[in-house]
C-alpha cells in the first residue's frame, strides 16, 4: 500500500506511542496500520482504548511531538492488515471493529504492483464520487453505518473471553431477579473446567473478582449467604423481575433489602 502524509497516513505511532504523539493524523481520512501486533503486550489496551475513542469521537486531540496539543474534527477511518487475527484487539460485545479473512490470490490473477497502483489512481475519482453521492439511511446507532459482524470477528473475540465468561455464556441464562448461591455456582464452574490445568488458577477469590458487572455478587440480608445475581442455571419464562443490585456487599431489589 502506498502511504503519504495526506489523506492516507500510517497510524502505527499514533496507536502505540506511550507519549500519545499523533501529529500524523492531522489531515488523515484513512489511517492504515500494517503488520503491527496490537493484540499483545502492554500496548494492547492502550491501542484498543484509542481505537474505541477515535472511531466514534466527533473531535479528537492532535499532539505533534514537541508542540502544543490541539483539537480538530474527527475525519478518520481505520483499517488494519495483518497475517494473524490475533494482531487486532477485539473483545466480546465490541461494535466498533469488524474483521474479514482475505484469502490468498490465485497466482494467475495477480496484478503487478505498479499496474495495480495506476489502476487505483484512475479509479479514485469515480470511487470518491460514488461515496459522496451515496445516501445513508437514518441510523439509531452511534455509528452512521453499524459495523457488520462476521464469523472471523466472533472467533477473534472469543480468544479474549475468559473461561468464566465462556462458562456463563454456555451454562447459564441471564434472567433479571434470579440468583444462584455462590457455592453452587463455583462448584458447577469447577466441574465444567474438569481436569484442565486452568482449574488450579480459578480460586473463589478470582471468580468473585472477575464476575461480569451485570452479575453482581453479594450477601442476602435474610440468610447471609453469598449469591451471584441476575443469573440462573435454568431457562425461565413468566413475570419480568427487576434487576438485583448491591450496596456495600448486600443484595437489593428496587433499593429494598432481600
Amino acid at each position: 500500500m502506498c502511504l503519504s502524509h495526506g489523506a492516507v497516513v500510517p497510524a502505527k505511532i499514533a496507536l502505540t506511542s506511550e507519549a500519545s504523539f499523533s501529529g500524523e493524523l492531522a489531515s488523515a481520512i484513512l489511517c492504515v496500520v500494517e503488520e503491527v501486533d496490537l493484540g499483545k503486550g502492554k500496548g494492547a489496551s492502550l491501542a484498543y482504548n484509542r481505537i474505541k475513542d477515535w472511531v466514534t469521537a466527533k473531535t479528537f486531540q492532535i499532539h505533534p511531538k514537541s508542540k502544543t496539543p490541539y483539537t480538530i474534527p474527527n475525519s478518520t477511518h481505520w483499517v488494519q492488515t495483518a497475517n494473524t487475527h490475533s494482531a487486532c484487539p477485539i473483545f466480546p460485545g465490541d461494535t466498533r471493529i469488524t474483521m474479514i479473512n482475505v484469502k490468498p490470490i490465485d497466482p494467475t490473477e495477480l496484478i503487478p504492483k505498479t499496474l495495480f497502483l495506476e489502476q487505483l489512481r484512475r479509479e479514485a475519482p469515480d470511487f470518491l464520487a460514488a461515496i459522496m453521492t451515496l445516501d445513508l439511511p437514518p441510523s439509531n446507532d452511534r455509528l452512521n453505518v453499524p459495523v457488520i459482524n462476521t464469523q472471523f470477528k466472533e472467533q477473534a473475540s472469543r480468544l479474549n473471553t475468559t473461561l468464566l465468561e465462556t462458562f456463563i455464556e454456555e451454562e447459564c441464562f441471564k434472567i433479571d431477579g434470579e440468583w444462584i448461591k455462590f457455592s453452587e455456582f463455583y462448584e458447577r464452574f469447577m466441574s465444567w473446567l474438569g481436569g484442565t490445568e486452568d482449574k488450579v488458577t480459578w480460586s473463589k477469590h478470582k471468580v468473585r473478582n472477575e464476575l461480569p458487572v451485570q452479575y453482581p455478587y453479594g450477601a442476602s440480608y435474610k440468610d447471609n449467604q453469598r449469591y451471584v445475581c441476575n443469573l440462573s442455571f435454568q431457562a425461565r419464562e413468566g413475570e419480568i423481575k427487576p434487576k438485583i443490585t448491591t450496596r456495600e456487599g448486600r443484595l437489593l431489589i428496587n433499593g429494598e433489602r432481600i
